[in-house]
């Protein structure tokens, strides 16, 4: 079924908005493979859509002065309006990573320098994503097994421009704090001596 542009006054923006509701509701495909790209490609979506909004509102004192008139200039008017107030309402997208993949089971991270930060969240429906956060967004995501007390990742799809390898297992460990403060262990082999540490915010999956 094809849509006639000739119906739109202004097709250019419509394709515009169309093009920019899509990368919204499909940001946690892209965003954390870009890294270092990824906020200022955010930036000029921002600036993207405070353009549009304008020309939303042009269009709409155009079709005012018009007496509503101009049928191409309304369609274009209703199109936009409602795709961008979607992108308003909704600026994280229409349907979230949970329903995507399950709730989070095991959240764990830490802060570093810079306020710097790592994220590992694991999925009700055996995906993770593990991302990281400095002068840029990078997502390694994949999926997970838990046998006894130890994870195991497969299938890592890598962010892009990515040369590290990523971790094969992790143990969760606790603390010996008053507070017994549970660390998850990211190893990246078996040789793997000291391992990486995040602390656990929630745990549902390893008791």
């Amino acid at each position: 079924m094809s849509v006639n542009l000739t119906r739109f006054s202004d097709y250019r923006s419509v394709i515009a908005t169309v093009i920019l509701f899509t990368l919204v509701n499909t940001h946690y495909f892209w965003e954390g493979k870009l890294g270092f790209f990824s906020l200022p490609i955010m930036l000029i979506l921002v600036i993207i859509f405070i353009a549009l909004i304008a020309k939303c509102l042009s269009h709409l004192l155009n079709a005012y002065k018009e007496r509503f008139k101009n049928k191409d200039r309304l369609y274009t008017i209703v199109l936009m309006g409602i795709l961008l107030t979607l992108i308003a309402i909704k600026p994280n997208g229409l349907i979230s990573l949970n329903t995507l993949y399950g709730e989070d089971v095991l959240i764990a991270g830490n802060k570093r320098e810079a306020n710097c930060t790592t994220t590992l969240q694991l999925k009700s429906k055996g995906h993770f994503r593990y991302r990281d956060v400095c002068f840029g967004i990078s997502d390694f995501t994949g999926t997970y097994v838990l046998r006894n007390d130890s994870l195991f990742f497969f299938n890592i799809s890598p962010p892009f421009f990515h040369d590290d390898s990523f971790y094969k297992f992790a143990i969760l460990e606790p603390f010996p704090t008053p507070r017994r403060v549970e660390i998850l262990m990211l190893f990246k082999s078996k040789n793997d001596e000291h391992g990486y540490p995040l602390k656990v915010f929630k745990n549902e999956l390893i008791k």
